[in-house]
């Protein structure tokens, strides 16, 4: 299969960190799907995705967090002419005891555990001549996790892309709804990506932004700064990645350029593995 296509198998976007925020900021890290070409359709078949990543909240420490599984099933079932896919994760995420002391003093040792699990469903449409686009609903389900939010939240997101000659050209743009009772706005990402595949190697140019939508946030940051206002930030990074035949990845490095109400600059490293599981056409795993 495609390595295109392996990559594409991120069929939504969780990995909710909302809580690693001194207030606010988007329930889906900003960034997490830039360099996968969501809006592209999966044959069908059963997909396994992992992720990692280690974020440096200079200078006020960071987090880890991964989706240990997240499973992907693109269905035999189409919409006119596009591809129904259903998948769900469930995050689990450490945040550094200076970071969470910062945004809860005195509180002890940062905590470790899961957050709000996801549920997804998405339609994706190759609309020929490399074109392809994409819709998705899901929603991150209420959990009291000392790392979750208490409340359903809906999340959603649409999807473009371009592949073909080798390049592939991704933007995939994630809304996620708010709470007008509390410090969390909704909040819309933009993950940007071009990247040119040459053989089973691939390299490329991410970028990724978030803004509050509604709800501006009162308070301090995690850098201690007072925040009165929406908050916002915008990064740039580099790709590369492998198909190994069984199983395909890549790796991303990021870096905020400019932030709004944050008080600080991410330095992120990502890490994505994309496994086939199953498909029935071939009745075994996904060559």
């Amino acid at each position: 299969m495609k390595t295109t296509f392996k990559f594409a198998a991120l069929g939504a976007v969780a990995l909710a960190a909302s809580s690693t925020a001194a207030l606010a900021g988007s329930q889906t890290p900003p960034g997490l799907s830039a360099g996968i070409p969501l809006a592209a359709p999966l044959p069908v078949g059963v997909y396994d995705l992992s992720i990692g990543l280690v974020q440096q909240n200079n200078p006020t420490g960071g987090l880890e967090a991964a989706l240990p599984v997240w499973l992907i099933w693109s269905t035999p079932y189409q919409i006119a002419g596009g591809r129904i896919q259903l998948d769900g994760t469930m995050p689990y995420a450490n945040i550094d005891t200076t970071t969470w002391n910062l945004a809860h003093p005195g509180a002890g040792a940062g905590p470790q555990g899961f957050q709000n699990g996801l549920t997804n469903a998405s339609i994706h449409w190759n609309l020929g001549n490399g074109f392809n686009f994409g819709e998705s609903v899901g929603a991150y389900w209420a959990s009291d996790s000392a790392l979750a939010d208490p409340k359903t939240r809906f999340m959603g997101h649409t999807d473009v892309a371009y592949i073909a000659g080798g390049w592939v050209l991704a933007a995939n743009f994630i809304y996620g709804e708010g709470d007008s009772s509390a410090n969390n706005p909704a909040y819309l990402n933009y993950d940007l990506s071009v990247v040119r595949k040459f053989g089973k190697f691939e390299a490329g140019v991410v970028a990724f932004g978030s803004t509050d939508l509604d709800n501006e946030i009162v308070g301090k940051s995690l850098a201690g700064a007072p925040i009165s206002g929406k908050q916002s930030q915008f990064a740039v990074g580099g790709l590369v990645g492998y198909d190994f035949g069984s199983f395909s990845g890549n790796v991303k490095v990021t870096q905020d350029v400019s932030e709004e109400n944050y008080g600080y600059k991410n330095t992120s490293l990502w890490l994505t593995i994309v496994k086939p599981l199953w498909s029935p056409a071939a009745e075994g795993p996904l060559k």
